[in-house]
């Protein structure tokens, strides 16, 4: 069962639904509760907001869905200050788990995977209790078939399997280098591996990616170039919002 926060429209407006659905059906996963129900932009305008009721009902809605449905484990992306719209997802599925597990249902597990880091990526102490899934070459193939058969996703796939990631900063070059030098060395082998990290028990909010979230460093380029009017930071807005799920939770 899959949840998605957005409908991945980004700032540019364009639902990616239709495409994820298709994709799911292929795989005969099934959509959940929360599934596309808001744009990019309104996530980006409650956050700039200081709506954290938004992200405390959703937490509600995904534990009582996960209960539901009896979820042995939940997997989702990790927050790592690249996209605010990911990082406060897994603050909200975080909360989500720890709500299910206070209800009863302890053995709950919840695991991470990586977007912008190396797909192998994972802290040593956490390497013994990951799970690790080193794809064939039948699965290695279905997998990149499906990217690149995702079309919203296009230039995102082509810059992970050629490990070149100007063509998505294009505009601002300096952040292109920047981004590569952190996330290191990509290209089509990276993703035969797939990493599978545990949540630490009790976590909900991990804090900002130091010096500051890559997110911040871009939205003060574009606010700087006239496309933006405001900038989304960690401090200010994403924070609150784990503050509020801690104090939903009880502490």
């Amino acid at each position: 069962m899959v949840f998605t926060l957005t409908d991945g429209s980004g700032h540019d407006g364009d639902s990616r639904v239709l495409s994820t659905s298709r994709l799911l059906a292929q795989v005969d996963a099934t959509p959940g509760s929360v599934y596309g129900r808001h744009s990019d932009r309104d996530i980006y305008a409650a956050l700039l907001a200081g709506d954290t009721g938004l992200f405390v009902e959703l937490g509600e809605e995904l534990a009582q869905a996960f209960r539901a449905c009896g979820a042995d484990a939940v997997v989702g992306e990790a927050a790592e200050g690249y996209n605010p719209v990911h990082d406060v997802w897994r603050m909200t599925v975080n909360a989500a788990v720890e709500r299910v597990r206070s209800d009863g249902a302890p053995a709950l597990l919840s695991y991470e995977f990586t977007l912008f880091a190396h797909p192998a990526s994972c802290p040593p102490e956490l390497r013994a209790e990951a799970i690790w899934l080193e794809l064939d070459e039948e699965a290695w193939q279905r997998k990149l078939g499906a990217a690149r058969a995702y079309p919203e996703l296009a230039r995102e796939t082509e810059a992970a399997l050629t490990g070149d990631l100007s063509g998505l900063l294009d505009a601002f070059p300096e952040l292109a280098a920047a981004a590569s030098d952190a996330i290191g060395p990509l290209g089509a082998e990276a993703f035969r591996v797939e990493c599978l990290r545990p949540i630490p028990a009790g976590e909900i909010d991990r804090g900002p990616s130091p010096p500051k979230p890559f997110y911040e460093i871009y939205g003060e380029k574009q606010v700087a170039a006239g496309r933006y009017s405001r900038i989304i930071r960690y401090r200010d807005h994403l924070e609150p919002v784990g503050a509020a799920l801690r104090n939903w939770l009880g502490g």
